[in-house]
């Protein structure tokens, strides 16, 4: 484009027909893609196309200031240029990716043959001037409609839309925005909302199977750019409308609207939450109430907090597994709302600070406290509370549902410190006599025995009166009853033999404070309420009142249910121990006792 330094726009349509431009238009001609395997002349002519695939690009960005006749003379042009953009499409196995630092390597460059038959040119320098191309168009009415007619346009769209660009670096103590990056999520919030419904349902399918390659990636990208603009001086940033266009697409996503007998929100929760979408999430809403001060009343910024809490309030809602909100909590859950305990006062003013606290005392009361049953979230729960001790300071901490989360916390972890213990002190020696290998043993599902090798675990099965008969794996097929209140099917949860064993102990825990107390019947089954607290801070022990159809139970024995929470839809009672005599729990729990105060002393746990 050397040629044209120095002239001004508009340009007139007549300087298409220059001998320079026509070259241009030559290269982009479709008869000219090689086929593969490419030869030393088909690399010849990819090189070729880039150079003139960018001088196309800015020939659009000059189309909007040139008149419809200089506009109408690209268009003739740009199947044919959107072929050859088709077949340097990533994935196509024409060219082999490579990192290349500068988007303009063009005039210069060379892509050379490889051996393999391809040539090898950078991502970027393919994806940069597709971004110029389709943004320039789509200021123009004309230049909208030919983009949107072209074979794969939301495919291509959404994978130049939600490509992994570099974060821009600042210039001379200035931040730079990632320019037309912004334009692309916008250009897709158009097509989606089209008065066509043709359009907006071939861009809603375009989506859907980005997500379906990309699990995630549409969410992930927009908070990611967002999190790029809040990192900015408000001085310095682009124009507020950027923070919007991202949240305009996520919630067009989740907007029932689109379809309301189509699992579609489902799917984007669920792809957003296997990208690791929660821990995205809290982090954006923890530089929404900074650590310091109130949150900045700038209205794009309240617009994606809003959006944040209703996706993590969704994303809580729907989850079937602990694991999200482990998540949540290591990204800083537990931060952001001491931030809202001491940065957005109960009862003043702000009528959006307050939607967001009742929010976070929402999931204080049905997410985490709850979920403290499980020894992934008591690890990190304490993460946070030896990183930031306030969290655990009951003088400090004001809310009540908070001295409730805590109290639950100081309960159970200590419980757990020792279920672990006891659990690696059976890792110690291998259960086979004859042991095989000298490795460190592994404990296996019951927590009874423990191996060193899969060939010492069938030699110790096949031995006369060997562990086969004794394993019970318990949580492979567990007994569930559905709450008295339940009007839900229960679906078969996820549970690891160290989650069941950590409960069971817990709650035989319970029973033996309660048979202490002398609040417990002979032959009854009875479960342990793991979803509430007393207001003494130890479990609930109640009768099963309903849906036990368990074996008659002997005298001086009991059955014991654990009562669980593994989402917002999935509460029960599980089966802990279909029969176990009163005495021998008495007995565990004077065991434990003595073994915590061991362990507490530094002694260590007695072997067995």
């Amino acid at each position: 484009m050397d040629f044209l330094r120095g002239s001004s726009y508009p340009f007139d349509a007549k300087i298409l027909q220059t001998p320079r431009l026509q070259e241009i238009f030559l290269r982009l001609q479709r008869t000219r893609i090689p086929r593969h395997p490419i030869n030393k002349a088909g690399a010849r002519a990819i090189t070729e196309v880039l150079q003139a695939w960018k001088m196309y690009a800015h020939l659009c960005e000059a189309a909007p200031h040139c008149g419809d006749a200089f506009l109408h003379t690209l268009l003739t042009h740009l199947p044919d240029a959107w072929e050859w953009a088709l077949f340097l499409l990533p994935g196509q196995g024409n060219v082999m990716e490579i990192e290349v630092a500068e988007l303009y390597q063009f005039e210069a460059a060379d892509f050379p043959l490889r051996e393999d038959g391809t040539v090898a040119v950078g991502v970027r320098l393919r994806y940069w001037v597709l971004v110029l191309m389709m943004v320039a168009l789509f200021d123009e009415y004309a230049g909208r409609a030919a983009c949107v007619a072209l074979p794969r346009f939301g495919e291509v769209l959404m994978a130049v839309a939600t490509y992994d660009w570099v974060k821009p670096l600042p210039r001379d103590g200035v931040q730079v925005g990632p320019g037309p990056m912004h334009r692309l999520y916008d250009i897709l919030c158009d097509l989606l909302e089209d008065k066509d419904a043709a359009i907006a349902r071939r861009m809603l399918r375009a989506v859907v199977a980005h997500e379906e390659r990309e699990p995630g990636k549409t969410f992930l990208i927009a908070f990611e750019r967002i999190q790029w603009h809040m990192d900015t001086p408000l001085a310095s940033r682009d124009p507020d409308y950027i923070s919007t266009t991202y949240t305009d697409v996520i919630k067009n996503l989740l907007d029932a609207r689109l379809d309301p007998a189509s699992p579609l929100q489902r799917l984007f929760l669920e792809t957003f939450r296997r990208a690791n979408g929660v821990s995205l999430t809290v982090k954006l809403l923890l530089k929404m109430v900074p650590d310091g001060g109130v949150p900045v009343p700038h209205k794009e910024e309240r617009s994606v907090a809003m959006l944040c809490v209703a996706l993590l309030d969704a994303l809580f809602q729907s989850g079937a597994r602990v694991r999200e909100v482990v998540r949540a909590i290591k990204a800083g859950l537990l931060l952001y709302m001491d931030r809202l305990l001491r940065f957005v006062p109960m009862g003043v003013g702000d009528a959006m600070g307050e939607d967001w606290r009742r929010t976070a005392m929402l999931w204080m009361q049905r997410v985490l406290l709850p979920s403290l049953t499980w020894p992934k979230v008591l690890c990190a729960y304490r993460e946070q509370a030896v990183l930031y001790p306030r969290l655990m300071d009951q003088t400090f901490v004001s809310w009540p549902m908070w001295h409730m989360v805590n109290l639950r916390f100081s309960l159970l972890h200590p419980r757990w410190e020792l279920c672990e213990a006891r659990l690696k002190q059976k890792e110690v020696a291998c259960s086979n006599p004859n042991v095989w290998s000298g490795v460190k043993s592994k404990i296996c599902e019951c927590a009874l025995v423990s191996y060193c090798s899969k060939r010492c675990q069938k030699m110790h099965w096949r031995a006369g009166g060997g562990h086969r008969q004794q394993c019970s794996r318990p949580m492979r097929d567990l007994t569930m009853l559905p709450l008295p209140d339940s009007v839900k099917p229960l679906r078969q949860p996820t549970m690891t033999y160290v989650d069941f064993h950590f409960i069971r102990t817990s709650a035989l825990y319970e029973i033996a404070l309660a048979l202490e107390r002398g609040t417990l019947i002979d032959r009854r089954p009875m479960t342990v309420e793991f979803l509430d607290v007393n207001s003494d801070g130890n479990l609930k022990v109640l009768p099963v009142t309903a849906g036990d159809d368990g074996p008659p139970l002997a005298e001086g024995t009991m059955r014991v249910y654990g009562r669980l929470h593994w989402g917002t839809n999935m509460e029960a009672d599980v089966l802990l121990e279909q029969s176990m005599y009163i005495e021998d729990i008495k007995e565990f729990y004077q065991k434990v006792k003595k073994e915590d105060a061991a362990r507490r002393a530094g002694l260590g746990l007695s072997p067995g």
